[in-house]
């Protein structure tokens, strides 16, 4: 089932022009992944999303998943928008049989150094209703 849950959330991110008009593509795709880390090929001055589950309820009958999102931008404001605008397109959203809530819009990070660039931390729960 966990991969049905991740579908949910990459289809909702992928296919939600008011997500994907804020970020970049690399090879004709957006740039989207379900990964802790962004892939090396992804340049720091792009607009990206990785993420990775962080929380299962594994004593539900259903599936209940949070996932971290991680909102990565060369500028501050462009981080921080991309999650805020992921807060208004997801929360409380039903797909199927699935609800979608925001649990957590985290601040801002600043870069740690020069390889590293803003990521505003965003987390996402998906349950099955």
């Amino acid at each position: 089932m966990y991969s049905e849950v991740q579908s949910k959330l990459f289809n909702e991110l992928n296919n939600n022009t008011n997500i994907t008009d804020l970020l970049d593509s690399f090879n004709s795709d957006f740039m989207i992944e379900n990964s802790e880390v962004c892939p090396n090929s992804w340049e720091l001055e792009k607009s990206t999303l990785n993420y990775y589950e962080t929380n299962r309820d594994n004593y539900s009958k259903y599936d209940d998943i949070t996932f971290t999102t991680n909102c990565r931008a060369f500028k501050y404001v462009d981080s921080k928008n991309i999650a805020e605008v992921i807060k208004t397109e997801l929360h409380e959203k039903t797909v199927d049989n699935y609800i979608f809530t925001v649990v957590l819009l985290g601040s801002t990070l600043k870069p740690v150094d020069e390889r590293d660039n803003y990521n505003t931390i965003i987390d996402i729960n998906v349950r099955q209703k």
